[in-house]
């Protein structure tokens, strides 16, 4: 008899199955350059796995449209300097961690370096897994560049105080690059995320900013610019701003599906933009302030106290929610009722389909679907609620003959009663049964 195939659990309800799987160590086309330092590798060879280069600078000087840069872990002290350019079909990337096929991340982490990565001139490239801890100025610079992605990378920002921001885009070309997935932590000064007014239809989706003596995320007056599903948490100053006093907003700004919550400090703001907040477009936030002398908004120097006042003047915010969260210091969701969930308009410009960490968007049967678009059951902010489901053992009851009895225990879900569905493998249908219910099958041969 052929040992069993995995049992699966399906909650009693249709749920997304789209997933961001880890990218494997290669490129759609081009060559894999390798970087990992040790007694084998040479900065003056080709960065083949048997030889690598010892620096990221190394690869990035070699690297061509189509190539992979694969970072092994370990801690890097030098800065990155980024000027090569990738295609559309052919993006240039500098990838570590799961992204690149490994089971932790590079981390590059030196005082006395201006910036991590500073990609400059550049069209085509994506950075992606790594850690940034500390440097002198920006740890990651998108200067004058346009389609850069920064995704799924974490920056620490305690260590140094002069930062201007974690991540800054910056630059009269700077446009439509895409900010996304990126955890800032601990950032002591200006801003986690900052996007100046140079470019246009630049991207900061689902990233959190959490752990700030400072402010959150900045669209300094961007034209065209999108500030979807970001969580900022723990902010002193300004949570998110588009537009500002001496620029004025960026036309056309979208501001959507975003949560800002627990400031630090007093008189602080949680959302604000500055002047044509008529050309911008802000809803589905969750907004919530919690000092007395915080205001949830600002508008070109007006503040307001609800999402109410702020539509009756300015027609913005319709779906704005002022209520608590229910989420924690580092953003995730603690409350199973939180009004986040299942409240988003999925259909945002710069909406994902996975959340900061990968999840799918699933659909909570116990939270009444209040969000639009062509799913109305996403999740405000950087994080999609999942039910922890556990998986129980299952027992085989007889193995003397073909026949197989099966009987998986009941499941531990906060959503509600589960059925099992057994695939056993030999080229029949799956059986779905209730959990706890016994389940025979006949193999066609031993």
């Amino acid at each position: 008899m052929r040992h069993q195939r995995p049992i699966y659990a399906a909650a009693a309800l249709a749920v997304a199955t789209v997933s961001l799987t880890p990218l494997a160590a290669h490129a759609d086309s081009g060559t894999t350059l390798y970087v990992k330092p040790g007694a084998t590798c040479s900065d003056s060879g080709t960065g083949t796995a048997a030889t690598p280069y010892c620096t990221i600078q190394a690869a990035a000087n070699a690297a061509v449209a189509g190539d992979t840069v694969s970072v092994a872990p370990g801690t890097y002290t030098a800065e990155t300097d980024i000027t090569t350019s990738g295609t559309s079909s052919a993006p240039i990337k500098f990838v570590t961690g799961a992204f690149g096929g490994y089971s932790s991340s590079a981390v590059i982490d030196n005082a006395s370096i201006n910036y991590g990565f500073d990609v400059s001139g550049a069209s085509y490239v994506t950075i992606q897994g790594f850690t940034v801890d500390s440097t002198a100025t920006n740890p990651i610079l998108v200067s004058d560049s346009n389609y850069v992605t920064v995704d799924s990378t974490t920056v620490y920002g305690g260590k140094q105080s002069n930062n201007p921001a974690a991540i800054l885009v910056y630059g009269a070309s700077a446009s439509d690059n895409t900010i996304s997935r990126n955890v800032v932590r601990g950032y002591r000064n200006n801003y986690g995320i900052y996007v100046d007014s140079g470019g246009t239809g630049n991207v900061v989706t689902t990233n959190l900013v959490t752990g700030a003596v400072s402010n959150g995320i900045m669209n300094d007056g961007s034209a065209d610019a999108t500030i979807v599903s970001n969580t900022v948490v723990g902010y002193c100053g300004i949570g998110m701003e588009s537009g500002g006093n001496e620029f004025g907003a960026g036309l056309n700004a979208t501001i959507e599906n975003n949560v800002v919550s627990g400031e630090s400090c007093a008189d602080s703001v949680a959302l604000t933009w500055g002047e044509n907040a008529d050309a911008a477009v802000a809803d589905y936030n969750i907004v919530h302030a919690t000092d007395s002398g915080t205001f949830p908004y600002e508008v070109n120097g007006t503040t307001y106290t609800t999402s109410a006042a702020l539509n009756t003047a300015t027609g913005q915010a319709a779906h704005d929610l002022n209520s608590d969260p229910g989420i924690s210091a580092t953003g995730t969701i603690t409350s199973a009722t939180s009004p986040l969930i299942d409240s988003a308009n999925s259909s945002a410009p710069g909406e994902l389909s996975t959340d900061l960490v990968g999840n799918a968007r699933v659909d909570d049967p116990l939270v009444a679907n209040t969000g639009v678009g062509t799913y109305a059951y996403y999740d405000r902010g950087a994080y999609e609620y999942q039910d922890p489901i556990a998986i129980p053992d299952y027992v085989i009851k007889d193995v003397s003959t073909l026949t197989v009895g099966y009987e998986a225990g009941v499941l531990n879900t906060s959503w509600g009663s589960t059925t099992v569905k057994y695939d056993f493998g030999d080229g029949s249908a799956p059986v779905t049964a209730a959990a706890g219910v016994m389940v025979n099958h006949t193999f066609p041969k031993p």
